[in-house]
């Protein structure tokens, strides 16, 4: 992210700043005054069309999603409403037939986007032998298809999403054949999961009638983000549980939903205990669900597990709410043992 932040977005923010600065030297310049027309027009494809530009040129080479190039677009075009005076938007309102076009090529990137991903995951899924999830065969899939970064860690997640939400209800467990442990059956997950709905459904609805009074656009950008934030909620549900922990021949196969997912060899789990640690006095990854960790792991080394979007989460030490603890210690213990 630091070398994504210095090498791409820090130049094209000085040079967005030189470009913006020159302009509004020029605007209030007695140049402007003597041939506006001609000033006015200059100005406005800096603004609109040489900010979006030298932005595609920053990022070109890095993993931001080249689809951000849009939403700097429109951000030029509202810059340059503002700076140039009204009387001189006739280049601006040409520069506007723009945006279908934009628009058009950024739905066919995504659906190119799309094509491109669920071909690689037709293949990857034919390679695989033992499929562990829709999770992680969409998440390699889509590092072979653009490389690891995050556009290919947030389209994963995005796909993932929908995928659990929508067409995750049937009853198919993600998880080879035998022992598996699940986490959220005696937490109380279902009771905050109802709670968690309602505050979000009544929340979205009076907020949306506040910020109405204000904005129109703000109101429906809240309630969409609201309507993904039901998706996340409800897929993160079907992956908890078609997505328990499980043991393979050579480690534990920690998942939880769509928030982490990482495998911990035995040789480096140190002890299993059946506990609830304490927040004041140890440092830990909390992976529960709700309620509280009932269940430590203590490990010899780090261990980094993936998250959404790419973030990642390094621990020595883990937090988990089992439902079944005493056989998951049990079991656990004479494998490491």
């Amino acid at each position: 992210m630091t070398k994504v932040l210095t090498q791409s977005l820090l130049p094209f923010i000085l040079l967005a700043l030189a470009v913006i600065t020159a302009t509004w030297f020029i605007i209030n310049s007695a140049a402007f005054a003597e041939r506006p027309d001609l000033m006015a027009m200059a100005s406005t494809i800096d603004l609109t069309l040489i900010i979006p530009l030298i932005y595609f040129l920053c990022i070109r080479k890095s993993s931001i999603p080249k689809i951000t190039v849009l939403p700097v677009f429109i951000l030029s075009m509202v810059l340059a409403s503002q700076l140039i005076p009204n009387d001189y938007h006739q280049t601006l309102d040409y520069v506007k037939y723009l945006i279908p076009v934009v628009e058009l090529s950024i739905i066919s990137l995504i659906l190119f986007n799309l094509y491109k991903t669920f071909k690689a995951y037709d293949h990857e899924k034919k390679e695989q032998k033992k499929r562990q999830g829709f999770l992680e065969t969409v998440t390699e899939s889509t590092v072979k298809a653009y490389g690891e970064g995050a556009f290919a860690n947030a389209f994963a997640t995005e796909i993932s999403v929908f995928h659990y939400a929508i067409i995750g209800w049937n009853p198919q467990i993600e998880a080879p054949k035998g022992e598996r442990f699940t986490y959220h059956k005696e937490s109380g997950y279902f009771a905050f999961l109802g709670v968690i709905l309602f505050a979000l459904v009544a929340e979205t609805a009076i907020f949306h009638l506040l910020l109405m009074q204000w904005s129109n656009t703000a109101a429906w950008i809240l309630t969409a983000l609201s309507i993904y934030s039901v998706f996340f909620v409800f897929g993160d549900f079907n992956a908890i549980r078609k997505r328990p922990m499980y043991f393979t021949e050579d480690g534990l196969m920690v998942r939880i939903g769509l928030r982490w997912r990482v495998f911990i060899p035995f040789s480096e789990i140190d002890s299993v205990e059946l506990r609830i640690p304490d927040k004041d006095k140890e440092e830990f990854a909390n992976f529960i669900v709700a309620g509280e960790a009932n269940t430590v792991i203590n490990l010899r080394s780090e261990v980094t597990a993936k998250g959404p979007y790419g973030f990642k989460k390094t621990f020595s030490t883990l937090a988990l709410n089992m439902d079944d603890r005493q056989n998951f210690q049990q079991q656990l213990t004479q494998k490491i043992s």
